[in-house]
């Protein structure tokens, strides 16, 4: 025989994985990939590649962050409301006043304003510059 193989019993691994988030299923391990998909411009099909390259095993399913993709959303349109809300107060504060110097920037998807998405945002100017609103067009 080449090889004896004896009956032995091997313990399977022990798989740590991410901690779950408060209040949800989920595991923080794929929030964060979700966000940072979103942050690099590459969502879905550029994690799946990412991970590949990596030796990573796939994040979720596409039919499953796009769920996530909408729970994500209002999250974060919560939170930048609420960012921008106590910007417009420490600017009034900093303005001692609700008379503020702002500046307004927008732009088009493409050249021409013939494109249908585009967006615009509203900031103080004061010594601590604040976004002060935002606005997509879609």
């Amino acid at each position: 025989y080449l090889f004896n193989v004896h009956d032995v019993q091997i313990p399977s691994p022990l798989v740590k994985t991410s901690p779950k988030v408060v209040a949800s299923d989920r595991r923080d391990i794929n929030v964060r990939s979700q966000i940072g998909g979103h942050l690099c411009g590459i969502r879905h099909a550029g994690l799946v590649k990412l991970m590949g390259a990596m030796n990573l095993p796939s994040p979720i399913q596409d039919q499953i962050y796009s769920k996530w993709d909408k729970n994500l959303l209002s999250s974060i349109k919560s939170l930048s409301d609420r960012s921008m809300r106590k910007a417009v107060d420490e600017a009034v504060t900093a303005a001692n006043g609700r008379e503020l110097m702002v500046s307004g920037d927008g732009f088009w998807q493409t050249r021409g304003f013939q494109s249908r998405h585009g967006a615009a945002a509203l900031i103080s100017c004061n010594t601590t510059p604040k976004v002060l609103d935002i606005e997509t067009c879609s």
